[in-house]
């Protein structure tokens, strides 16, 4: 039975881990989406007049659509095949999530951004967003991690 994929990207180094792990998980029969989302809060209008919040969501949605193209041509080029890209605007956890359901995605692969424990706590994470919320799996493409160095001092004997 055929799957469904959708990869969210941002250009970061995470994403491009993320897309690496769709490529590995997707068999030719199954669809796979790349989602890029324009940053955009609603509130900050405030500080904004109407034509500069026209302006900036034209450009970052104008941003996003490039992304979305470059990264649809590397995976074609790669010979991925039976793959959709979309562009949004807006809170980057959210349109992600929203997106995962009206696609009716099998599987959510994201990148790790990797935030400290202090950033996390007060920002909080889209990849942590996205396994509360989302209707789907999420599948995390985190770093790898360099194995435990051996050093003289671990090592030496008294």
């Amino acid at each position: 039975m055929p799957r469904k994929f959708m990869v969210a990207v941002d250009g970061s180094e995470h994403a491009k881990r993320a897309i690496e792990l769709a490529k590995k998980l997707k068999r030719e029969e199954d669809a796979l989406v790349v989602l890029a989302v324009g940053a955009w809060e609603d509130q900050n209008t405030w500080v904004l007049d109407e034509k500069s919040v026209v302006d900036f969501k034209r450009a970052q949605l104008t941003k996003a659509e490039a992304l979305v193209n470059a990264v649809m041509q590397e995976l074609q080029d790669a010979g991925v095949s039976n793959v959709s890209g979309k562009a949004e605007i807006g809170s980057p956890r959210d349109v992600i999530v929203d997106e995962a359901q009206k696609e009716n995605v099998t599987s959510l692969v994201l990148g790790s951004r990797g935030l400290g424990a202090f950033s996390r706590a007060f920002l909080g994470s889209v990849s942590e967003y996205a396994m509360k919320h989302a209707g789907c799996d999420v599948i995390v493409a985190k770093e790898k991690t360099r194995p435990p160095s051996t050093d003289s001092a671990s090592s030496s004997s008294a």
